[in-house]
């Protein structure tokens, strides 16, 4: 019988083995073991009778086929190892004198490597595949940077040459007629001015709504409030616009008269409804006086304790005083100067016309213009039978020219004016400001001309007041 023993041989440094004759084992090609030599141990012991009964009969042709010697170490000569020898029969192991090597080739198996996708086309085109997506990373950039694409011209904030898209986000009834409502534009891009620098109490601006249906345009002023819901179901409360955020928004004060078709089709429409806006286009300005050197004034905010004082303008002429003649709507451009950044300097008188009391905005707002001795507010109400005259218009006052003589210092603006309210000295109006309906301006201050001024006449032409001092809005 034979034994089949395994033995690890390194094929670099092959073991020499002892030359004998033996007989032709039978090993078939595909042998089951994954190595590729074997040693075959005979053992004097075994019946070759027992064996050859045992054994399959093999057909000689497929047995010259299957069977294959290798001749190499026949001749080697046998080399013993002792230490081998002594650990073997240690573990009861008696190694033979002779052996035999064969080898056998492994058998084909069919696993394959997983396939590597490769794109034979874009080999060599690496660098300018990047070089594309820089491109169109850039381009994605430039749009996203300019806000091109969302609006008109693509303007994503005020503009006075394209209609851009404000949304209506609140509405609040003042009257029957009147209605006070908030739109938003969309945000800002990175390139476009902030929002923020539309609004200049020195600087006074309107805006230019479109109805697309018969393509009529007109003019509002926007004011820098905003409508906070009121938690118990009421009319919202308004809000000066905290400076401190770019809010991209503003509030109309919107009148329907029996020919507008323009305010009549804007109270009409649903909250979300977008309106075409462009502008700003600048109605009047504040002139420049030699005060303006200081720091701009505190702008109004709805906690009028936390406002600070003003200047003392003790090294400077004292800033001048103005007054404003609004009837209706036409308060909207005054308000928007007093609650803007950078407001008038000086005291503003404001002599208002209304017809009913249910139509006057910003209650208190006004309330708290009026603690703060930036503005004095004379009401003329229709259904009272108040009205303005002759008797109301105050004389226009000279340039003031002289410095500021309260040294005092005071904790806030309020305290200020609270002291200075009884001040004999105070100047009068230096420059003018009418805002209204057509007739009322034409009353006040005389019609309007091509370019929109016009020679002074009316109530104010009356009073020495000309096109030097006076501004029709």
């Amino acid at each position: 019988m034979l034994r089949i023993g395994l033995i690890g041989l390194r094929a670099s440094r092959p073991a020499l083995l002892k030359p004998m004759p033996r007989p032709q084992i039978l090993i078939p090609r595909a042998f089951p073991f994954t190595t590729g030599r074997l040693l075959l141990q005979k053992d004097a012991n075994n019946d070759p009778k027992k064996d050859a009964e045992n054994k399959p009969e093999i057909d000689k042709e497929a047995a010259n086929e299957m069977v294959r010697k290798d001749t190499t170490f026949d001749k080697l000569p046998y080399i013993p190892d002792p230490k081998a020898e002594a650990l073997a029969k240690k573990n009861g192991y008696v190694p033979a004198k002779e052996w035999v090597r064969e080898s056998f080739e492994l058998p084909k198996t069919d696993v394959r490597r997983p396939h590597m996708l490769k794109w034979k086309a874009l080999d060599g085109h690496g660098p300018k595949l990047f070089a594309l997506a820089v491109i169109l990373w850039i381009i994605w950039c430039a749009y996203m940077v300019t806000g091109r694409g969302g609006n008109e011209g693509g303007e994503t904030t005020l503009a006075n040459n394209t209609f851009v898209k404000y949304k209506i986000v609140k509405k609040m009834k003042i009257s029957d007629d009147v209605e006070l409502i908030e739109f938003k534009g969309p945000e800002r891009s990175m390139l476009q001015p902030k929002y923020a620098e539309y609004w200049d109490g020195h600087r006074m601006f309107s805006v230019h709504i479109r109805q697309p249906e018969v393509q009529v345009v007109r003019s509002y002023t926007p004011l820098p409030v905003y409508m906070m819901k009121d938690v118990d179901g009421k009319d919202p409360l308004v809000k000066i616009i905290s400076w401190d955020t770019d809010y991209n928004g503003f509030c109309m004060i919107i009148k329907k008269y029996e020919n507008g078709e323009v305010a009549k089709w804007i109270q009409s429409l649903p909250i979300g409804t977008d309106v075409d806006i462009r502008g700003p286009f600048i109605d009047a300005v504040v002139p420049e006086i030699p005060a303006d050197v200081k720091p701009p004034r505190a702008p109004m905010e709805d906690m009028p304790s936390r406002i600070p004082a003003d200047w003392k303008y003790l090294d400077v002429p004292k800033p001048d005083n103005l007054v404003f003649f609004a009837g209706g709507t036409g308060i909207a451009s005054v308000l928007q100067s007093l609650l803007s950044t950078n407001p008038p300097r000086g005291c503003v008188d404001i002599h208002y016309s209304v017809r009913t009391r249910d139509e006057i905005p910003f209650e208190r707002l006004l309330y708290f213009l009026q603690k703060l001795g930036r503005i004095r507010l004379f009401m003329y109400v229709d259904n009272e039978n108040k009205f303005i005259s002759g008797k109301d218009i105050p004389k226009p006052a000279p340039l003031n020219l002289k410095p500021g003589t309260d040294t005092t210092d005071y904790n806030n603006a309020l305290a200020q004016a609270a002291a200075q309210k009884n001040d004999k000295n105070r100047q009068g109006p230096v420059y003018a400001y009418v805002c209204g309906p057509d007739g009322y301006v034409n009353y006040m201050a005389g019609p309007r001309t091509y370019d929109g001024q016009g020679p002074v006449k009316g109530l104010l032409g009356q009073k020495g007041w000309t096109n030097d001092n006076v501004r029709k809005m």
